[in-house]
């Protein structure tokens, strides 16, 4: 005789019965082993990542065929937090021709504003809910992108977090059976997006950057070739390498800034 399913348990308070070891229900294993499916080759895109390695990521879009593959039209999606944080301004975002690295800028360019846009993003489905948190950074003089497009990067994000949860795309972040790696990619990816903020606020390209900040940390604007070599020497590794570049990129464009002629 087969083993009975689990009895059925509470899940929320709106009358959501799963089991109570969920895979013990045929229905929930099946459920389970399609949202752990490994994703695609063809559909991952990957950024760089730091000591010359590969950062893997899906577009939004594919979570959602992914969720209507697995749930139908019974899944959704809400936004159930949101909160906009005015971060501190950057320094001036000086152009080529302007004086401002001199420290004669002639365009009396300003301060950056920025602003933080978080939401909390919940996907439910009959078997239970799962909450994330996306956030993207917004520029008001960036005329390339409007306070809704940085919005709509934070839904995504938290979008994509919250499926994660579920399984969807697991395996592009970690092979450890737990979510610390997880979580650490999480904090990679938004450190890689924030060090490319960072060089758009002060007008740098990535290879400007470098020669800067080698001449900065190492006393030779050649000792550095690579921002991997940059990481490298801040001692750090991951997310915290790059919190530490961008804290000494700013104090380098503020002393460049800052500097008078004789």
């Amino acid at each position: 005789m087969a083993d009975e399913p689990t009895e059925l348990v509470p899940a929320d308070d709106q009358g959501l019965l799963v089991p109570g070891l969920a895979t013990d229900h045929p229905a929930a294993a099946k459920m389970m082993k399609a949202l752990k499916r490994k994703t695609p080759k063809g559909i991952i895109k990957t950024r760089p990542g730091p000591g010359g390695m590969r950062f893997a990521y899906v577009h939004w879009s594919w979570i959602v065929q992914r969720l209507n593959e697995v749930f139908g039209p019974t899944w959704g999606r809400e936004v159930v937090g949101y909160d906009r944080i005015d971060l501190p301004d950057l320094p001036p975002r000086h152009d080529r021709d302007c004086g401002g690295k001199r420290g004669r800028c002639s365009a009396n360019h300003g301060p950056r504003k920025r602003i933080e846009v978080i939401t909390r993003v919940r996907i439910t489905t009959p078997w239970g809910n799962k909450d994330a948190t996306g956030g993207h950074t917004y520029f008001p003089d960036n005329a390339e992108q409007g306070y809704a497009d940085a919005e709509q990067a934070a839904i995504s994000k938290g979008m994509k977090r919250a499926a994660s949860l579920l399984g969807i795309a697991l395996d592009l972040y970690t092979d450890l059976p737990d979510d610390t790696a997880v979580e650490a990619d999480f904090a990679l990816q938004d450190a890689q997006a924030a060090w490319r903020s960072e060089l758009g606020a002060a007008g740098l390209t990535e290879k400007a950057s470098v020669s800067l900040l080698s001449e900065k940390m190492a006393g030779d604007a050649t000792a550095l070739t690579t921002v991997d070599d940059l990481l490298a020497a801040t001692g750090e590794e991951g997310a915290p390498a790059y919190r530490k570049l961008i804290e000494t990129l700013r104090e380098t464009v503020a002393e460049v800034g800052s500097e008078k002629p004789a």
